[in-house]
């Protein structure tokens, strides 16, 4: 929470912003990191009743970073593509982590991307939710928007 708030206020300072503007893009961080949080792994945790579905969350990610890690090494990109709305949140999520872990600087591309489906009601949201978030915390987001 604050601490990826004052980096991004350290940063801005740093780049000769003012501080008012400083503390704006602290606050932007902090409200990144935050919106994040509201489908984070224990909020899903919270949600998943079944510990079978809990299960396959895990080893659902666990799956993805093994895939990820052979990606990378091969250099190439995943493409992350699902139409199936009760399972967005846990697609969101996984998304996410994989990018935080896999899309850092100084990669010559990024390792994964996540697709917005824009016909979506909530796609606007999901997608500038996920923006905010990978430049809170410093990670190249990756993305393919359709329709």
């Amino acid at each position: 929470g604050a601490a990826g708030g004052n980096a991004a206020a350290d940063e801005a300072a740093v780049n000769g912003a003012t501080a008012a503007e400083a503390e704006a893009a602290a606050e932007a961080a902090a409200e990144a990191e935050a919106e994040a949080e509201g489908s984070s792994a224990e909020t899903l945790m919270a949600l998943l009743d079944d510990p079978a579905d809990r299960d396959l969350l895990a080893r659902s990610l666990e799956n993805m970073r093994e895939l990820c890690g052979t990606a990378r090494e091969c250099g190439i990109s995943l493409l992350l593509d699902a139409e199936q709305s009760h399972r967005q949140p846990a697609i969101d999520y996984i998304a996410r982590e994989l990018m935080h872990e896999f899309n850092q600087g100084g990669a010559p591309q990024p390792t994964i991307y996540q697709t917005f489906q824009m016909y979506m009601r909530d796609a606007n949201y999901r997608l500038e939710r996920d923006l905010r978030y990978a430049k809170a915390k410093g990670f190249m987001f990756a993305c393919k928007v359709v329709r």
